[in-house]
């Protein structure tokens, strides 16, 4: 994996610059070509999903602030699903809330989107009138920008099978979550694990259980790194490099790394364009999935 350090410095290499501006300027590219990387390839490695309670005779809700684009928004009683079908217009939203309407379990959304700005606000119609539901909200996210440096302070402890790093001398924090973490003691595993959750100073939890050996006194690192297949993390470095040759006009560098880097996309698009490899999925038509079409109708009034 490339890790946001050695993604720095790969770029420095490459041109031979290790001044502080061209340092704080690669940086600067980076995260600006990695952000269009995953808005090209519809942001899959950024997909979340957060829960709210429903609240009786509320419409809006705020959504989560690295909230970018809806992808599915289903109710809940903690038994049954049901999916809402997204507004799209604002003046078929309009229209339709003309009449006002209270249901157990609302039928549509409709997101107010903040461009240039973190959240937004989703509104639900029928009006919800119970407080025993849930809202399960799947988006895209918007990406925080990579900027740390790896942490490698002190030791670790870890256990086969089990999810729990226990530090010795560590300083673990919570922003480390959604960081990515590796054993550099050669007794390691060598593997990449993202980090879920951090339960104090000496303790973080991975996503993944660690799969080597239980061992004690280990080396380690805490990386940033990018979200995205290993063969493509490369590609944002392509992008900062050739935009800092075109700063420098040297036309034939800016060439060659932007050839890297739309060639990168291309064939990032050929292998990512679909989630399988089977081709006979990938030739299946796209057809309309069918919902449960029983939603609670208790309490609708106009």
């Amino acid at each position: 994996m490339l890790t946001w350090d050695n993604a720095v410095y790969f770029c420095q290499k490459q041109t031979r610059d290790d001044s502080s501006d061209s340092k704080t300027y690669f940086k600067l590219m980076m995260n600006h070509y990695y952000k269009e990387i995953l808005a090209i390839f519809g942001r899959a490695e950024t997909r979340e999903e957060k829960t709210c309670d429903l609240v009786a005779d509320q419409q809006d809700y705020q959504v989560s602030p690295d909230f970018k684009r809806a992808i599915s928004f289903v109710v809940t009683d903690g038994t049954t699903r049901w999916p809402l079908q997204e507004v799209e217009s604002q003046e078929n939203w309009d229209y339709i809330n003309r009449i006002e309407q209270t249901s157990s379990v609302p039928r549509l959304f409709f997101i107010k989107p903040r461009l240039g700005v973190g959240g937004a606000v989703v509104e639900l119609y029928p009006i919800p009138s119970s407080a025993d539901y849930d809202l399960i909200m799947v988006y895209e996210a918007t990406t925080r920008d990579l900027a740390v440096d790896a942490y490698t302070t002190g030791t670790v402890s870890v256990t086969h099978d089990d999810a729990t790093v226990t530090g010795d001398g560590t300083t673990f924090i919570d922003s480390m979550i959604g960081r990515y973490f590796n054993i550099t003691s050669t007794t390691g595993d060598g593997l990449w694990y993202r980090i879920a959750d951090r339960a104090s100073d000496v303790s973080i939890e991975l996503e993944n259980y660690y799969d080597g050996s239980t061992l004690a006194g280990l080396s380690y690192q805490i990386c940033e790194a990018f979200a995205l297949p290993e063969e493509m993390q490369i590609l944002p470095c392509y992008g900062a490099l050739f935009s800092y040759y075109g700063m420098r006009k040297d036309t034939t560098q800016e060439a060659k790394y932007y050839k890297f880097y739309t060639g990168g996309i291309a064939d990032a698009k050929r292998e990512y364009s679909n989630k399988s490899r089977n081709p006979l999925i990938k030739r299946f038509s796209h057809r309309k999935l069918t919902y449960p079409s029983y939603f609670p109708q208790d309490g609708i009034s106009s």
